[in-house]
């Protein structure tokens, strides 16, 4: 999340939605707006009117290790503060189009697809 409101998803929690509400840990509700979405990453950016939002710093994919762990917290089911973690097992795994980072890390319907899948699609520069 940036300091100005914009704020990354899954893009199957926003895609073909009518309407998005994001709630904040502090209980505050705004309507978003969809920015883009990347379906074959499952990555979507929205965007909600506010300012001075805590914010965090995606890594840099190029200076990540094999064998570093690498968390995520979201709200899957709207439960709050859930943290999900792997290692990244590999780098530089290529399709033909595109080369990802791979993380391992536990799957359950609830973190299926979370934030923490963002890790395993950072695109190679």
């Amino acid at each position: 999340m940036s300091a100005d409101g914009y704020i990354l998803t899954n893009a199957h929690v926003v895609d073909d939605a009518s309407e998005v509400t994001v709630k904040l840990t502090d209980k505050r509700e705004f309507k978003a707006k969809v920015i883009g979405v990347d379906r074959r990453t499952d990555v979507a950016l929205v965007k909600i009117d506010a300012r001075n939002l805590p914010s965090v710093r995606i890594g840099d994919a190029s200076k990540a290790r094999v064998g570093e762990w690498v968390a995520a917290i979201g709200s899957p089911f709207g439960l709050e503060n859930t943290v999900t973690a792997g290692i990244i097992s590999a780098k530089s795994r290529s399709l033909p189009d595109e080369t990802y980072c791979l993380l391992s890390r536990p799957m359950s319907p609830s973190t299926r697809a979370t934030p923490a899948d963002l890790f395993s699609t950072w695109r190679a520069r």
